[in-house]
């Protein structure tokens, strides 16, 4: 009942206090205040349990711009959505040293740092930023799928140290050229996006020797090299937008015995007269040239075991991220976010030829299906639990 003006101010802000530290009394929702820093309070209100015991937080579009500097109570916590906020740091995260799922996208992070010491995490999607590196990940032993995607990445070769990976995405960023070494040590990567960049060339992937989907759609690349036939497992190869203009600069794929989703739509070479039946008989395991399938090879059921010969021991997709698959059904990508995607077409306007078979955490997807055919979803990532599943992307 104070009378001056100061005096309401403060009796407002001791009620405000109130109603954080008090959740379950005062019963204030979120969605009743604006809350620009994610608290222990505000995270036992959402979860409507003790901190110490909260395993999963769904914090995305809450408004956030700030994390609360100590977030070491939260021993129990394995999964993070903090996706479409506005933080600007990630340090307090580092005290989540059970963190095994976390979704930055569509925030305005231009570095992760504080993330290097989350020695359990196996999915970040950190797409929709403002990053310009990577080197503050340090060296994540357990990280399965990344996806950092819509970013202005110059290099990518940090993602070496992470020799667990199976699923990269990090298309719609400003690389030019990559060394050959970024890839050696990835000898479990399955697959890999890099499109929407500025390439010249294809990247050496001779010892991911496991790949089965590579998506370059939209770089400036004019010709395929001969390390390409050191990834003879490769089912899924998408270079859409491209400055191919010879069928002789597409010779290294009569080696690949397995690939049945091929996209060239964009080059030039698409122009020449037989384009179709010299491509069909340069890669007779073929089924779908440009998103459409070839007469007579269109048999979802020879893809299949076409599929399994390349992985015979696999039988099911290399492992990625926990819970990865529910979060996918909305929409793998960590990519772009919350939206539920469309029906997956067999290729997309940016030419990523998904074609079947597509997956982070992070999600964005590829979200945008990275725009190119679908391939990451818009909220997580594709999975069958803990350690299993993988990204479509």
């Amino acid at each position: 009942h104070t009378q001056n003006t100061e005096g309401q101010q403060t009796a407002k802000h001791v009620y405000q206090r109130c109603c954080l530290s008090l959740p379950t009394l005062t019963r204030v929702s979120p969605k009743d205040r604006t809350m620009s820093t994610l608290t222990l309070s505000i995270i036992a209100e959402l979860c409507n349990e003790d901190v110490r015991t909260v395993a999963n937080v769904k914090a995305s579009k809450k408004g956030f711009s700030a994390l609360a500097d100590d977030l070491s109570p939260c021993v129990s916590m394995r999964k993070l959505d903090l996706s479409h906020n506005a933080l600007t740091r990630t340090t307090p995260i580092a005290d989540l040293k059970q963190l095994s799922w976390l979704n930055l996208a569509n925030n305005s992070l231009r570095a992760l740092k504080g993330l290097g010491s989350l020695k359990e995490l196996t999915t970040l999607n950190a797409s929709h930023n403002q990053l310009s590196t990577l080197t503050h990940l340090g060296t994540l032993p357990c990280l399965k799928a990344l996806i950092v995607s819509n970013n202005a990445l110059k290099s990518i070769d940090c993602v070496a140290y992470h020799t667990q990976l199976n699923s990269l995405v990090c298309s719609h960023n400003q690389l030019e050229e990559v060394d050959d070494a970024t890839f050696k040590p990835l000898k479990e990567l399955r697959k890999l996006s890099m499109s929407h960049n500025a390439l010249r060339a294809v990247p050496n992937l001779g010892a991911a020797s496991s790949l089965k989907e590579l998506r370059l759609n939209s770089n400036k690349i004019m010709t395929l090299p001969d390390t390409l036939r050191l990834n003879p497992h490769l089912c899924l190869l998408d270079l859409g937008n491209n400055c191919i203009r010879k069928i002789e600069d597409l010779d290294v794929l009569k080696d690949l015995r397995f690939l049945a989703n091929l996209n060239l739509r964009g080059n030039p070479v698409c122009d020449m007269e037989g384009f179709d039946t010299a491509v069909a008989a340069l890669v007779p395991s073929l089924s779908v040239l440009n998103g459409q399938p070839l007469p007579g090879r269109g048999d979802k059921k020879a893809k299949g075991k076409a599929a399994k010969r390349a992985h015979p021991a696999a039988g099911v997709a290399s492992a990625t991220a926990p819970d990865a698959q529910k979060e996918g059904k909305a929409g793998l990508s960590l990519e772009r976010g919350g939206e539920k995607p469309a029906k997956r077409k067999p290729q997309g306007d940016d030419g990523d030829s998904s074609g079947g078979e597509s997956d982070s955490s992070g999600g964005d997807s590829s979200s945008d299906s990275d725009s190119d055919g679908g391939h990451v979803n818009k909220q997580g990532f594709r999975g069958r639990g803990r350690g299993r599943g993988h990204v479509r992307g």
